[in-house]
């Protein structure tokens, strides 16, 4: 039996894949399982022991439809259902099964439009319920994350000052409706007692510079410094983690870890909360009561109604609280 899954991006995304490829792998041990995706988000599968081969998305759908017959696979698990797999399918031959993971795009269109929730699931459980025609149960393990040795961090790769436990912040997301304002950022970390790691892409390294200068005792940014792989091999040596609705979010799902994660203009109910195999370390910071949310499914470029209150009026003190850590 030879599987193809088929996930083209994002780092969240694909994480959120991971507990539908570990129950695939357990339900047939035997079968070689590959997955296809860009090039830029190999890293995330790179150790993870359920997938025998990553495939780069190259070419044309016609071209990657060629390789995918000469590899003589015999499943195809569509796991993005965007245009581009599904002209890809058109290629493929009759003998090869494909199965399409359900996106619900109306279901949630409509959760933005009328601002009520027409979603109900999770996208992890949905990954899942795409391959119960093959007998794929969940294990009920929650989400999975595996680091190459080559990013494994330990406690004595940290300075001294964070050597008895700190906290992580992940302070970048792709989309502006998505992250918390700098001084936000910069109110949490001069009210909380306890030592932090921030972590983030090239784009956060100025704004973490700017956050570590408040109390470079307190602070470390790692923005731009670590790799994918060393951001999450800290998550998992944290107590605890601050973040935004982003892939890292998911990371720390993955390693069950307390995770206090910050909801501007999405909202979890979509189907995208951390999702953990011990729920209760999973605390949503968010601004229920305003009429505008959510104003989107994936995040805008900008306020579409100017005052961004979803995220300018996040309680600090009351998320500091949740962590357990005092002011």
């Amino acid at each position: 039996m030879r599987i193809l899954l088929i996930r083209l991006s994002s780092i969240g995304d694909i994480v959120l894949c991971s507990a539908a490829i570990r129950c695939l792998r357990k339900r047939f041990p035997e079968a070689t399982i590959d997955f296809l995706t860009k090039a830029s988000m190999s890293d995330i599968l790179k150790a993870d022991p359920n997938i025998n081969h990553i495939v780069h998305w190259e070419g044309s759908p016609a071209n990657i439809a060629k390789q995918i017959v000469s590899s003589e696979y015999s499943h195809v698990i569509d796991l993005q259902d965007n245009l581009r797999t599904r002209i890809l399918e058109q290629w493929l031959p009759a003998n090869i099964q494909v199965i399409r993971y359900n996106k619900h795009r109306i279901r949630r269109t409509l959760s933005v439009w009328f601002k009520k929730n027409f979603y109900h699931g999770h996208v992890a459980e949905q990954c899942l319920l795409a391959m119960a025609s093959l007998g794929v149960q969940n294990d009920g393990l929650g989400l999975q994350y595996h680091i190459a040795p080559e990013d494994k961090i330990t406690i004595n790769d940290v300075p001294f000052t964070h050597k008895a436990g700190f906290a992580v912040l992940c302070i970048g997301a792709t989309h502006f409706t998505k992250r918390m304002p700098e001084h936000k950022w910069a109110e949490l970390i001069q009210k909380i007692r306890m030592p932090l790691l921030l972590i983030g892409g090239e784009s956060e390294r100025a704004i973490g510079d700017r956050l570590a200068d408040l109390d470079s005792f307190k602070v470390i940014n790692k923005c731009g410094v670590y790799t994918l792989g060393q951001s999450a091999s800290a998550i998992q040596l944290s107590k605890f983690v601050i973040t935004h609705d982003t892939g890292m979010m998911h990371i720390a799902a993955a390693f069950d870890k307390k995770t206090l994660s910050i909801w501007g203009g999405t909202i979890p109910e979509l189907g995208f909360a951390p999702y953990l195999k011990s729920p209760e370390k999973s605390i949503l910071i968010e601004e229920k009561q305003l009429s505008c949310r959510p104003c989107s499914k994936y995040g805008r470029s900008s306020c579409p109604k100017k005052h961004f209150k979803c995220m300018e009026q996040i309680n600090i003190d009351r998320l500091i609280s949740q962590t357990g850590v005092s002011q």
